[in-house]
């Protein structure tokens, strides 16, 4: 029982200095309340620039298309004649096929 005790106590103690330790830049992407949902949704809705924001195609729709399908649907039609034409250099074949159908 003392042997239990005493190595949840060095687990508190190393997980303390783990945080002491840390860049408190990155503390945030170790302890957080944020649900992936809500990672997953910010990553389209905080970003302007659309290679950044087609990034949402790579996660599980059902983190977001629940709640911001209809946004993701509408940018997509407004720019994917525009991304076919003009190829920007992150619209590659991969990315391309990573888009759902029923956005295009």
């Amino acid at each position: 029982m003392n042997a239990m005790i005493g190595c949840c106590i060095g687990l508190l103690v190393s997980f303390a200095i783990l945080l002491c330790a840390i860049d408190q830049n990155y503390l945030s992407t170790c302890i957080s309340t944020k649900t992936s949902n809500i990672v997953v949704q910010k990553v389209f809705t905080k970003n302007e620039a659309d290679e950044k924001k087609v990034v949402i195609f790579e996660n599980n729709e059902l983190k977001w298309k629940p709640y911001i399908g209809d946004e993701v649907k509408a940018w997509v039609g407004e720019h994917f004649q525009q991304w076919i034409d003009e190829r920007p250099k992150w619209f590659t074949d991969h990315r391309k096929s990573t888009i759902s159908d029923w956005c295009v």
